[in-house]
């Protein structure tokens, strides 16, 4: 499973990353290609959350729940905190980045969680 988390997103954000500038160019928009910087923060996120998924998978086929609604919770408030705190001085970029920290926040979480599961259930990986 790890692996097709992982291939499956290396390939749609290189595939989004690699159609972009054509994209842009077929819209002929220059706000589009103005503000491409903030897609590129928005597949870092989405890559951050993708892998977020494979400790996600193993916590909740162990039933631990709980820490997956904590975790997730945990992160919404810390994006909202981060755009809040922050959208005044960067502007719309405080949403993308709000979102890389929540998701590393997630990300961490579970992987802890789901390390300390492992150990506690004695499981070799």
């Amino acid at each position: 499973m790890t692996i097709n988390i992982i291939g499956v997103t290396a390939c749609l954000v290189l595939a989004c990353f690699g159609v972009s500038g054509y994209v842009l160019q077929w819209l002929n928009n220059p706000v589009y290609a103005e503000n491409v910087f903030i897609l590129y923060w928005l597949l870092l996120a989405v890559t951050i959350y993708s892998l977020s998924m494979i400790p996600h998978l193993g916590l909740y086929a162990f039933g631990y729940d709980k820490t997956i609604s904590y975790s997730q919770l945990t992160g919404f408030f810390v994006f909202l905190a981060l755009v809040y705190s922050f959208c005044d001085s960067l502007g719309v970029v405080a949403v993308p980045i709000g979102m890389c920290a929540a998701f590393i926040l997630i990300f961490s979480w579970k992987l802890i969680a789901y390390w300390s599961m492992l150990t506690e259930r004695d499981v070799s990986t």
